[in-house]
């Protein structure tokens, strides 16, 4: 097992999070140990990675006056802030990529309650869009979000041009994941 360099110890500029798994990697396949070993590694780095994403989103939405949200909350009406009209529950799950749709029709049911987001009934169908009050305050939770991450990303282990490459990755592996779960899946139903 690889033990993981701390960041700027040699003086030389830091390679790019890429270029460090993939030399890595390479010197495992070259020691003969199994690409498994790095999936279980991604594995327990995408566990601590959801966690503290979600203390991340609940401390802010804590900060911000809603304590009552929790991270899907979060997830639903940044997905209903990024597309700025009324949006279906079906339309929010296809973006989403989630089957879960009483999940999210909980959600936004509770959003609404709360007077957080308008629901438009249009005969059976039924919309759904932040109102114009909490996008202000929504507004301004994003810019404390950004300028505590921001500040964070200054002092830590990230040079701010590696995002672009990190949030590429985090993609590509989510697909993957996907996949796998769809191939299972698939499987399962033979």
């Amino acid at each position: 097992m690889h033990k993981i360099r701390q960041p700027g110890a040699s003086g030389a500029p830091e390679p790019s999070l890429a270029a460090t798994l993939d030399q890595a990697m390479s010197a495992d396949k070259a020691a003969g140990e199994s690409p498994a070993v790095w999936l279980d590694q991604i594995d327990i780095g995408m566990v601590a990675a959801i966690h503290a994403f979600q203390r991340w989103i609940l401390t802010l939405l804590r900060d911000g006056g809603f304590p009552q949200l929790t991270v899907i909350d979060a997830v639903v009406l940044d997905q209903l802030k990024q597309r700025a009209n009324y949006k279906r529950l079906t339309d929010i799950c296809f973006i989403l990529n989630t089957e879960d749709v009483h999940v999210i029709g909980y959600s936004l049911r509770k959003l609404a309650t709360l007077g957080i987001v308008d629901m438009k009934r249009h005969g059976k169908e039924v919309t759904y869009a932040i109102r114009a009050d909490s996008e202000q305050r929504l507004d301004r939770l994003r810019a404390e979000h950004e300028q505590r991450l921001l500040a964070a990303i200054d002092s830590g282990p990230f040079e701010p041009g590696q995002l672009a490459d990190i949030a590429l990755r985090l993609h590509r592996i989510s697909g993957l994941y996907d996949r796998a779960a769809r191939a299972a899946a698939s499987l399962q139903s033979d």
